[in-house]
């Protein structure tokens, strides 16, 4: 018991130590900056950068919607897009994705929801109070690589096509850690099926050379992730081949809820459509109902994007968006996944920017549309987007990037 005792009380001087350390780099940031220093940029603080694999310039097909919804579109999300923007990006027919880049800085700190490097502060998002402090891990690394996201933390959705990809090359690069946040309710299930272990994380975290990844661009090596992690989805019987998500209501959310929904998901049933609440029941309940799926209908939002794990190559998924609220990102995802992406534009209710109407025969005519013109353009559209190797599994290039800039 004395032994115990005497590790827990190293334990907690460490502790203390390291959140002392980790205090007086965030108030000298904060102090500086309260003295008008201009803070820097990733870039400027970086002592050096690199990439990891290439970007792209090539055709992109287009996302099936009908030319009569383009003027239902009144907003977008994010707010500041402007409506002809967003009707140039769904007519966009090239796409460019951006290099996946390293960047590495040297004597960073990992404190909270923060990356702390001189004038460079990065925000990594948490909603996760001084309280839980108590009970995180601390420490100090020679060499690491960060594998959490702002938005991978702040929605389920980029979790999902953000975070666990870049997770997924994080693993054949080195060490990876991140920072304290909640875990999703559905992290652990996705992380047991697709084969991603979960980061250490940390509430403070001094690191001598740490790399940041900017993984954003949909380059040929993302994709190829994509499809790396899809391909581990073994053992699960083929379920529903029509699959409508509904999106759960909860208190306080932003709902984007049809207002006739139940109306809607009577005409869906009908027409052999299994309906799926997606927060109400297992990642494996999921995968069980819904594997292999040939068209997945769904409102906008994060719930809908277990459709690109479990939908079959060359699925459609027709994503449903309010007037104020519309945006290609899920469409266009779909594209690299291997399936195909199309919208439907519902009809605004007075008033009410979040809730809005669907027309149960016009959205039945649009799946009809959507799946004869998916199956016209191309045949075989599971072969869209071939996988590309980067080398992550072996390590291979990206590895060997990594270890000539940290000096491994």
């Amino acid at each position: 018991m004395d032994s115990e005792r005497s590790q827990i009380i190293v334990h907690w001087k460490t502790s203390l130590g390291h959140f002392a350390g980790a205090a007086a780099t965030m108030l000298g940031y904060n102090g500086r900056r309260a003295l008008a220093i201009p803070a820097r940029s990733l870039e400027q603080v970086a002592t050096k950068s690199w990439e990891l694999a290439p970007g792209v310039d090539e055709p992109y097909p287009t996302i099936c919607i009908s030319e009569s919804h383009f003027g239902r579109i009144l907003g977008s999300a994010p707010p500041y897009q402007s409506v002809a923007s967003v009707t140039a990006d769904i007519r966009r027919d090239r796409h460019y994705g951006g290099p996946t880049r390293a960047f590495l800085l040297r004597d960073a700190l990992l404190f909270r929801q923060h990356v702390y490097c001189g004038l460079y502060r990065g925000d990594l998002y948490s909603t996760l109070g001084w309280q839980a402090l108590r009970r995180a891990e601390t420490g100090e690394l020679s060499h690491s690589i960060l594998a959490t996201t702002y938005s991978g933390t702040r929605w389920f959705g980029h979790f999902l096509h953000d975070e666990l990809p870049l997770q997924e090359l994080v693993s054949s690069l080195g060490v990876g850690v991140g920072h304290l946040r909640p875990t999703y309710k559905h992290e652990p299930g996705w992380r047991a099926v697709l084969g991603v272990k979960a980061p250490p994380s940390y509430a403070s975290l001094r690191v001598r050379e740490l790399v940041l990844i900017d993984d954003c661009g949909q380059n040929p090596a993302k994709r190829s992730r994509y499809l790396k992690l899809r391909s581990r989805l073994t053992g699960f019987p083929r379920g529903h081949d029509r699959i409508f998500l509904r999106r759960s209501r909860s208190r306080g959310s932003d709902d984007r809820h049809i207002v006739n929904s139940e109306e809607v998901e009577e005409r869906l049933v009908q027409e052999g459509f299994h309906v799926v609440d997606t927060g109400q029941i297992t990642v494996d309940e999921m995968l069980k109902r819904c594997m292999g799926a040939s068209i997945v209908v769904s409102v906008d939002g994060s719930h809908a994007a277990p459709s690109f794990y479990f939908g079959r190559r060359g699925a459609c998924l027709l994503f449903i968006y309010p007037p104020k609220r519309v945006s290609v990102l899920l469409p266009r995802l779909a594209q690299f996944y291997g399936m195909i992406g199309a919208m439907f534009i519902a009809e605004p209710v007075s008033g009410r920017d979040s809730e809005f109407r669907v027309d149960p025969d016009e959205l039945m005519r649009e799946i009809d549309v959507c799946c004869r013109a998916r199956t016209v353009a191309n045949p075989n559209p599971g072969a869209i987007w071939p996988a590309l190797d980067c080398g992550e599994d072996r390590g291979g290039p990206c590895r060997a990037a990594v270890d000539a800039n940290i000096g491994v």
